[in-house]
């Protein structure tokens, strides 16, 4: 029996906890499976959370919106549509964004948690000035960057996230309609 076999089999329970298993059991069989496999049974995975109201204990008509770390890699759900990405420089950031909705982020906020993440603690005092801007311009650049990825992925949620987060000296996440997010970021990573 494979680890997509195991999956299978803890999806058909039905419950949060089977849905739970089978993700991670998924993501253990990630680097063994060719992707559109793992595309094909993901969004498999998604349909059923959503038909059977996994996700959140949400009722089954509310929209299931997913923005995911899981080890290496991001799941990413908007709008019924799923894409997988490898982590990298941003998404933490917009994840971090969608969790504080409606809320102004210090830009230094972000590039300090990118900073303590790393192990390289804050600037010196006598480098704050310029080093602030210089943050803020890379946390502006790399949170564009992802979107314009997501974008090429996932069109619909890069025009959402693009239309919805504004970066600056501070940033947010204000969108028109504001959907409900499942956000889950690794600490360890």
């Amino acid at each position: 029996m494979t680890l997509r076999d195991y999956a299978a089999a803890a999806l058909a329970g039905g419950t949060a906890g089977g849905a739970e298993q089978a993700l991670r059991l998924l993501n253990s069989a990630i680097r063994t499976i060719p992707e559109p496999t793992v595309r094909e049974f993901m969004e498999r995975v998604l349909a059923l959370e959503l038909e059977r109201s996994i996700v959140g204990h949400e009722p089954a008509s509310a929209a299931v919106n997913m923005f995911r770390q899981e080890g290496e890699y991001w799941t990413l759900v908007y709008g019924g549509k799923l894409v997988r990405l490898r982590n990298g420089k941003g998404l933490r950031d917009v994840a971090y964004l969608l969790t504080c909705r409606g809320e102004r982020v210090p830009a230094a906020t972000l590039g300090t948690r990118e900073r303590v993440r790393r192990g390289e603690g804050s600037p010196r005092t006598s480098e704050a000035p310029v080093g602030f801007e210089r943050e803020r311009k890379a946390d502006t650049a790399r949170i564009r960057d992802v979107i314009a990825k997501i974008e090429r992925l996932h069109p619909s949620l890069g025009r959402h996230l693009r239309h919805s987060i504004r970066t600056g000296v501070f940033c947010s996440y204000h969108p028109d309609e504001p959907p409900t997010w499942h956000v889950k970021l690794d600490p360890d990573r």
